[in-house]
């Protein structure tokens, strides 16, 4: 006979013709399940036993009761993404070419490394209740149980996991420029805040499809994985095979330096996740005073 969770799925699945909206609540619901379904296999471990340590993200569920996938606003990215093509339209319609290009390879390149960081923030267990990212945690650490996750619910909703960072960056951004030392709301320092916004969520793509199977990857995409531009499953699956490496969910070219990087800065637990929260807000106006001193902006 079917399980309980197998039965809700099945409901669940026959409503694959109602609205967006409904189905990304749908959607969340059928991953939910599947926590549920997990978390009973590996309850009925524990009790088998004893005296093995329950994980943090099990017991985040199975004793505090929190949820692990949560319905994102949906609006929110297609707001950022919309803006962020309009201003380099506006660019590129004024001639700006050349500080398009620099913006988006810049870009390209800094959110690799610093996705590497924020996934290593977040894979830490020892960070699962701590305030602000601790939802943020717990969903990323599920998702070494459920990699297909991703997959599991539409692309809007994965850049959704990024709403708390955007609006907290844009509400950083507007205010009064006074108080950094250099003129970040140029041209080339605006189009650097919405191309790394882009960046953001080009890396969320790159990591969908590093976990979608070969036959519903597009052309394009697999031409992109072959060349290094967007990560490819071979290389983010060695992640999931340790979870001690390659961190890094946009073109992974950024990998090893991080590495590098990690074994100096990484101290402590809380290095890296105060390096990420300096780099998040300070990066732009550091970029444009050192492109400025190199008569680049």
């Amino acid at each position: 006979p079917k399980s309980t969770y197998d039965v809700r799925l099945n409901f669940l699945n026959r409503t694959n013709k109602m609205s967006p909206i409904i189905m990304n609540q749908v959607d969340i619901d059928k991953l939910n399940i599947v926590v549920e379904k997990v978390v009973a296999v590996e309850a009925s471990k524990l009790e088998k036993n004893v005296n093995e340590k329950t994980p943090n993200d099990l017991k985040a569920v199975l004793i505090d009761k929190r949820i692990v996938y949560k319905n994102r606003t949906t609006w929110i990215p297609l707001l950022f993404i919309v803006l962020g093509l309009a201003i380099n339209t506006v660019n590129l319609a004024q001639g700006n070419v050349l500080q398009i290009l620099l913006s988006m390879t810049l870009m390209f390149f800094w959110y690799d490394f610093l996705s590497g960081v924020l996934h290593m923030v977040l894979d830490n267990p020892e960070f699962i209740n701590f305030p602000i990212i601790n939802d943020s945690c717990l969903e990323f650490q599920w998702h070494h149980r459920i990699p297909t996750d991703i997959i599991s619910k539409s692309f809007l909703q994965v850049c959704g996991d990024l709403n708390m960072i955007m609006i907290m960056l844009l509400c950083f951004y507007l205010l009064p420029k006074s108080i950094f030392c250099c003129e970040y709301r140029s041209s080339l320092g605006v189009l650097m805040v919405f191309n790394k916004i882009l960046m953001s969520y080009f890396g969320q793509y790159c990591h969908r499809m590093s976990h979608m199977p070969s036959h519903r990857r597009p052309a394009l995409v697999a031409f992109l994985q072959d060349i290094g531009i967007m990560i490819s499953s071979k290389e983010h699956l060695k992640h999931h095979q340790s979870y001690d490496n390659n961190f890094c969910i946009g073109s992974g070219v950024c990998n090893y330096p991080l590495r590098l990087f990690s074994e100096k800065v990484a101290v402590n637990k809380y290095s890296l996740l105060i390096f990420f929260v300096l780099a998040l807000f300070g990066d732009i106006p550091v970029f444009m005073y050192i492109l400025g001193k190199l008569n680049m902006t």
